[in-house]
């Protein structure tokens, strides 16, 4: 009877133990919608900070709580970002503020405090915003943690952190046009925005608003904000456009690549409409108690058919090069920080003759690089799946390309989080797309758009930010490089880069070089081997140069032939 009693309180201890045990880490969905809100009841004893991720149409995924930031300032969130690591981060607290991030692919919560960092203990300053590995703090001086004030870059994959343009903010957000946007204490003349580049840190322009308070910017630059109950439309001099009564009390606002505007407000309803404020929706996300104060924040999930990350073999945040050599067929990685080259590692799976590696992106969804391979003479096309550099398996994909159809690109063209394959015909130029489910063919669709004579598809990668890979081409004459920015296989419009590199420098990889989320453009002489690479912003180069290193003659980059 003992052993027996022993053995069930053995099996309800394991059970207890299991219970407590954390939940299996859930990735943020593509798109989702990141809702948490804080409680300003200061005399609820079980004040607790949530956070819950819903689908735009109002269906809840999964919930949690927050960390408690510093009781000093009464623990308050004050906004939130989500990275493309599927990082949500949280500015948590006042004077004390902790950096509070969940990763919702590897679980687990962390809590970062940063030197100085500090906000002065009005609950409409507030606000951060994610860029690539980076975010941006607003930091306000007070008598607390010191002096300092400004902006605070924070690498989220390394740690480290810096300030610049020493003045008092309360609130930045990431524009879909690539630009930083911060809210500078009031000078007397409105509410001034100043605007950064992200990467550089260089200052732009500023503006002011009359009254508008929580912001988020268009691709191309127009202003959308909340004051009042409305939703206010800006043009990108802060003049009124527009705005949309919404009937509740808005808080806090964010934007979608794909133009979708979210509000939540302080009675737990999440608003939605898009740029052209042409429908109103929304759901309820919580219900609070009339006797309390809630206030509440809002972020989208970035879609992962706008990540460049598809091919970094090493997971440093930063996109590698794939060499294949021309004689036996065997590859090779040169892991890279940008143009520095850190070092190099084969693959040792043999290539099969008359294969030829076309492309790299996630195929199998473990958020690591895979590699494309295309036979010319059998039509095949066959994707390797990789855990960094070593090979784990392989499928070939069913279905048989055209004659004289080529694999010029792969990426996710229709924005549902996998990627496709476009194939452009060697006589007629004509462009297919197939779009994939992993290896599996769902469909294929052609571009109605012809290129112009002369003109081939070297890589594609979402240079415009709407969640949707765009098409690079190249003159081979002239060398000319030219984007199509895409919808599915619709061309939408094309643009030329101003650079023109000349014939010798062959475009053979599209990707994001300096972790900075926005596709960049790798060349190799068909001559010397070098490598070189140009940092963009949608058509602008904006920075690059040489490789620190020219591979052996007989590797050449890995992509369309």
């Amino acid at each position: 009877m003992f052993q027996r009693a022993s053995r069930w309180l053995c099996v309800l201890a394991l059970a207890l133990l299991l219970n407590q045990l954390p939940a299996a880490a859930q990735k943020f969905g593509a798109s989702n919608l990141i809702v948490a809100y804080t409680n300003l009841d200061s005399h609820n004893p079980a004040h607790t900070n949530h956070m819950f991720e819903y689908t735009r149409g109002g269906a809840l995924v999964q919930q949690m709580d927050i960390p408690t930031g510093d009781p000093a300032g009464g623990g308050f969130l004050r906004g939130v970002t989500v990275d493309t690591k599927n990082r949500v981060s949280f500015f948590n607290g006042t004077f004390s503020p902790y950096l509070s991030t969940y990763d919702s692919v590897h679980g687990g919560w962390t809590q970062t405090s940063i030197a100085g960092w500090s906000m002065v203990n009005n609950l409409n300053y507030g606000g951060i915003a994610s860029y690539g590995p980076y975010l941006f703090l607003p930091d306000f001086a007070t008598a607390y943690d010191g002096s300092p004030n400004g902006i605070i870059r924070y690498n989220a994959n390394t740690g480290a952190s810096e300030r610049f343009s020493p003045i008092d903010y309360i609130d930045a957000t990431m524009g879909n046009d690539g630009m930083l946007y911060v809210r500078a204490y009031d000078d007397g003349y409105g509410t001034p925005f100043h605007v950064f580049d992200p990467h550089s840190l260089a200052p732009g322009r500023v503006f002011h608003t009359n009254g508008v308070n929580s912001i988020v910017v268009s691709h191309e630059g127009e202003i959308y904000g909340i004051s009042g109950t409305q939703i206010v439309h800006l043009h990108s001099d802060g003049t009124l456009a527009g705005s949309l009564t919404i009937g509740h009390n808005p808080y806090n606002i964010a934007i979608s690549s794909d133009r979708k505007i979210a509000v939540s407000c302080a009675d737990g309803w999440v608003a939605l409409t898009d740029e052209s404020f042409s429908h109103l929706t929304g759901f309820q996300a919580y219900t609070r108690p009339e006797s309390e104060t809630w206030i509440a924040w809002v972020a989208f999930v970035p879609n992962s058919g706008a990540l460049h990350h598809a091919q970094d073999f090493d997971g440093d945040g930063k996109a590698d090069l794939l060499f294949q050599n021309q004689t036996n067929g065997g590859l090779a990685t040169w892991f890279a920080n940008g143009q520095n080259i850190l070092g190099a590692a084969s693959l040792k799976t043999q290539v099969g003759a008359g294969y030829h590696a076309v492309g790299v992106d996630d195929f199998n969804g473990d958020d690591k690089p895979d590699v494309v391979f295309q036979n010319d003479a059998a039509r095949q096309v066959t994707i390797w799946y990789m855990d960094g550099t070593a090979y784990t398996g392989g499928a070939s994909i069913s279905k048989f390309s055209a004659v004289g159809d080529h694999v010029v690109a792969v990426g996710d063209f229709d924005g549902d989080g996998k990627p496709d394959i476009v194939f452009q015909n060697e006589s007629t130029g004509v462009l297919t797309l197939w779009y994939m489910n992993g290896t599996t063919f769902l469909r294929s669709a052609v571009v109605a758009q012809v290129p112009f004579t002369g003109y081939k598809v070297v890589g594609a990668g979402d240079f415009n930010g709407d969640g949707k890979r765009d098409l690079v081409f190249q003159n081979a004459t002239s060398g000319q490089v030219v984007l199509w920015y895409m919808n599915g296989n619709v061309f939408q419009s094309g643009v030329s880069v101003p650079y023109v590199p000349g014939s010798q420098w062959q475009v053979k990889n599209v990707a994001d070089f300096d972790g900075d989320d926005r596709p960049d453009i790798a060349f190799q002489n068909k001559t010397t081997g070098q490598i070189v690479l140009w940092y963009m912003n949608l058509a602008a180069v904006t920075g690059g140069g040489q490789t620190t290193l020219t591979p052996l003659s007989d590797y050449k980059l890995a992509g369309p032939p």
